[in-house]
């Protein structure tokens, strides 16, 4: 079942949460803080209801986010997308560089074929496509940490061309340890 989501629910100051949103999601589209949208909402939690209205500080000056954010090129089942989606909104709280390098780079994400490797690849005439890992007993963190790692190598395509494959996998494990280790992963992880 692949997802796609509707991306034009704001009208005036308001917007509409569609399936797949989350606080980090909307503050973003719409270019505001997580704090401005929870005060203006009066929201205790994160937590947000498919169909809830919402109130967007600063009304139609605000634009939302491109379109075309690493968000939508995800395609796969709705809870491979959803899992994928919370790593990204991980990433965006907790390391926005880390975000940066997904959305820059990969061109879409889709599920692995495989149950125990993540693989990114380069895409005949430009781009990046991953293939993920977002298993239910994954935490969100460690989504996010294989994302970057798979985003490390689109990076490398892009910037650096086809490194010998050793070269790569060393250069992209270094960074997601230093990444892992930054966000406090425990040293078995």
């Amino acid at each position: 079942m692949q997802v796609e989501y509707d991306l034009s629910p704001f009208a005036g100051n308001t917007y509409t949460v569609r399936p797949g949103d989350s606080v980090t999601r909307v503050a973003n589209r719409f270019g505001i803080t997580i704090d401005e949208l929870m005060r203006a909402n009066n929201l205790t939690t994160t937590t947000l209801q498919i169909g809830q209205v919402l109130v967007i500080p600063g009304g139609p000056a605000n634009n939302p986010a491109p379109a075309n954010s690493v968000y939508e090129r995800v395609t796969g089942t709705a809870n491979f997308v959803r899992r994928v989606r919370g790593a990204l909104d991980w990433l965006q709280a907790n390391d926005v560089e880390a975000y940066n390098r997904a959305n820059t780079y990969i061109t879409v994400i889709r599920v692995s074929p495989y149950r125990d490797r993540a693989t990114a690849s380069p895409l005949q005439g430009g781009g990046c496509l991953v293939r993920a890992l977002a298993q239910p007993s994954m935490p969100v963190e460690m989504v996010a940490a294989l994302i970057y790692h798979e985003a490390t190598h689109c990076m490398q395509f892009a910037t650096v061309g086809l490194l010998l494959p050793k070269a790569a996998e060393v250069d992209a494990y270094k960074q997601q340890i230093a990444f892992m280790e930054r966000h406090g992963f425990s040293a078995e992880t």
